[in-house]
């Protein structure tokens, strides 16, 4: 199972730890695509998914704080922000005497960055990627009131949520709960994502209808040549968010 991100049918740039060419990732010897591992994985509970209100309350977290947690020097943060990759949720630096205030989301936020990054992604498309999965989880929310980004991926009946890039062109959500099958949402235009104006953050993201892939690299979004996978799930589990 690959830990954070993956990059399966395409050379790996140097310096990305969890980036590897592969056989695709949870499918048989006979390349056909496996489900159920989606499930498997994840801790056996039968809890339900906890509110976000019920395990934490908000709390602010500062840029120098999330430096140490990330072990990130404080400039890469703040461009990632100036950027727009990152929107501080509990305030902005508006001048001086200003100063930004984080939640955990963009804490999660920035790690996402930061991996997609160390994959060689434009900032514009990485900010692009954050500003869809925002929306990607109001759209989870919409049949899963409960779920919360950060707190539904590290809990016991931890979701597993990943992002999957098609040949380069295409984006989608993966999203399998431990007590349903996996759903596939998507596709969006990946291309349009580096562009100087990149479009704006869909409505909605529809929802399709998982089948096995027949050729290719074997994954439910239909990668033929090459294909990018980041576990949302791992890179939120492996947050220690204490201070």
């Amino acid at each position: 199972m690959p830990r954070s991100g993956e990059v399966c049918g395409q050379a790996v740039p140097e310096g990305c730890p969890s980036g590897r060419v592969s056989r695709p990732p949870h499918t048989s010897e006979s390349g056909e695509w496996n489900l159920s591992v989606f499930q498997s994985d994840l801790p056996s509970t039968s809890e339900p998914l906890a509110s976000a209100a019920m395990i934490r309350a908000v709390a602010e977290w500062t840029l120098a704080q999330v430096s140490r947690l990330l072990h990130e020097p404080q400039h890469r943060l703040i461009y990632l922000c100036e950027k727009g990759a990152v929107a501080p949720d509990l305030g902005d630096a508006r001048g001086r005497g200003s100063s930004r205030g984080f939640s955990e989301r963009n804490i999660l936020e920035f790690a996402l960055a930061l991996r997609l990054r160390k994959l060689e992604l434009p900032v514009t498309v990485v900010a692009a990627v954050v500003r869809v999965l925002r929306r990607f989880a109001e759209v989870v929310r919409n049949s899963e009131p409960s779920f919360d980004i950060v707190t539904s991926l590290r809990g016991p009946n931890a979701v597993d949520v990943r992002i999957l890039v098609k040949d380069g062109e295409q984006l989608f959500f993966l999203l399998a709960l431990r007590t349903e099958p996996a759903r596939l949402f998507g596709p969006l235009d990946f291309r349009k994502f580096g562009a100087r104006r990149p479009p704006p953050v869909p409505r909605r993201i529809p929802e399709l209808s998982l089948r096995t892939a027949q050729n290719g690299l074997g994954g439910p979004e239909g990668s033929r040549e090459a294909r990018i996978e980041v576990s949302v799930t791992e890179i939120a589990r492996g947050l220690r968010l204490v201070r």
